[in-house]
């Protein structure tokens, strides 16, 4: 499965590769030890402390208040977005204090609890998220900006799950850079936000923090997913992260396929069964699926070389009533959309009636795989290269990246020589 979001599994053993460091050091992995000392910065600037030189070439980059830093973002740079060059980016950072380690995927880890720093504040969370819109032409001339919120983990609850960055008004009370436009190096137009779960970003009806207001409490694990999106003369961009507190994860999708083909006689003409199986190892349900696989590709020209038979699965509803491997190619049912449930398998067999071989590879075989692709609620798209057989994860390590064609041989469906006499 190839995700543009990381998946757990390998946000689980780079927090491991951190813990053995942690071990073989005894250093203890407090966030923020240097507050610019981490790389990806954004906004076309370098690492320093704001407040900083304003438009290029010497711009930070990043210059929300004061004793900010650039750098430690997970971003999306889009040169050839319509309109200019687009960079969308996003991160968590301890409040007045620095950078926490951006692991693989963007993945950042924050503590429970208020602000402790001198002075401590009783009512603000220790951490922040903070954005970053750069972009080649005017922000507010997008067609759209959107910041999605969703928790996976706790009770604390965004209070607009979709936050429409444009709305008037919204930019000038927020923390937006120099609140207007300030070019630097490579952009126009520049939009930052730093903000605390505390401003009102968040709800909690149970809330038993230091500070009980019924808003973001603070003292409870929870596990968040950010992901900001822009649109513009048809054309998205997007960038996202993940925010969780030491014992929360976030939730994925994380998408697996495999294909077995099988001749079913040994002589032409013969049926040939293609079996098709898809699994969700993850923990969310993974929405509009899409597989195609093109038969022509694989058996030659069809009504020729072969022709097609039949389609079932399970579900029943899975399969494309229509497909036939040649007109119409999408092997699920798209009306409905088609999901898959967390640690849900589904399957299809298709029948067809192999009538040559002239379609052979250069290895004398026929073979075929398929992608699946899908969404998960927030939009992200994965997808997943087939593996051979009916086990999309054969080795069963809960990491369905396994590629692998799925072949047969043309010495298994030999051509029948006919009899014949001679005169």
């Amino acid at each position: 499965m190839f995700p543009s979001t990381a998946q757990p599994s390998k946000i689980l053993r780079a927090r491991l590769l951190v813990l053995a460091a942690v071990v073989a050091t005894g250093a203890l992995p407090v966030a923020a030890q240097a507050p610019c000392n981490e790389a990806a910065t954004v906004g076309g600037g370098v690492l320093g402390s704001s407040p900083g030189p304003i438009g290029p070439p010497t711009s930070f980059g990043w210059d929300v208040a004061t004793g900010q830093c650039n750098g430690s973002f997970e971003s999306t740079f889009a040169p050839g977005f319509p309109g200019g060059a687009l960079e969308l980016a996003l991160r968590a950072k301890e409040r007045r204090i620095g950078q926490v380690v951006r692991m693989p995927g963007g993945d950042y880890e924050v503590q429970l609890g208020n602000d402790t720093n001198a002075p401590a504040a009783l009512d603000r969370a220790w951490w922040n998220f903070q954005l970053s819109i750069a972009y080649d032409a005017a922000i507010a001339d997008l067609d759209s900006l959107t910041l999605q919120i969703r928790t996976d983990a706790g009770t604390n609850l965004p209070v607009n799950p979709a936050v429409d960055l444009l709305t008037a008004g919204l930019r000038p009370a927020i923390d937006a850079r120099n609140n207007q436009p300030n070019a630097t190096t490579g952009f126009a137009d520049l939009f930052q936000v730093s903000q605390n779960p505390e401003f009102g970003w968040f709800m909690n009806g149970s809330d038993t923090d230091a500070n009980p207001t019924g808003a973001f409490n603070y003292d409870e694990e929870g596990a968040w997913r950010m992901r900001l999106v822009a649109v513009e003369a048809g054309t998205e961009a997007a960038a996202g992260i993940c925010i969780h507190t030491p014992n929360a994860e976030c939730v994925y999708p994380l998408v697996g396929a495999a294909v077995l083909m099988t001749p079913l006689e040994g002589s032409l003409p013969a049926t040939i069964q293609i079996d098709y199986t898809f699994e969700n190892f993850g923990d969310e349900t993974m929405l509009n699926l899409s597989v195609l696989d093109d038969l022509s590709t694989v058996f030659g020209v069809a009504g020729v070389d072969w022709t097609f038979t039949s389609i079932s699965s399970v579900p029943a509803s899975l399969a494309n009533p229509s497909f036939d491997g040649s007109s119409d190619t999408q092997l699920l049912n798209q009306a409905p959309t088609q999901s898959l449930a967390a640690a849900s398998v589904g399957s299809a067999t298709v029948t067809i009636e192999l009538l040559t071989v002239a379609a052979v590879d250069i290895n004398d075989e026929f073979c075929n795989d398929v992608t699946i692709t899908g969404l998960d609620s927030l939009g992200v798209s994965y997808m997943d290269l087939s593996d051979s057989g009916t086990d999309p994860d054969a080795n069963g390590d809960a990491d369905p990246s396994e590629l692998d064609t799925s072949c047969f041989s043309r010495t298994q469906v030999p051509v029948e020589l006919q009899s014949f006499s001679v005169q």
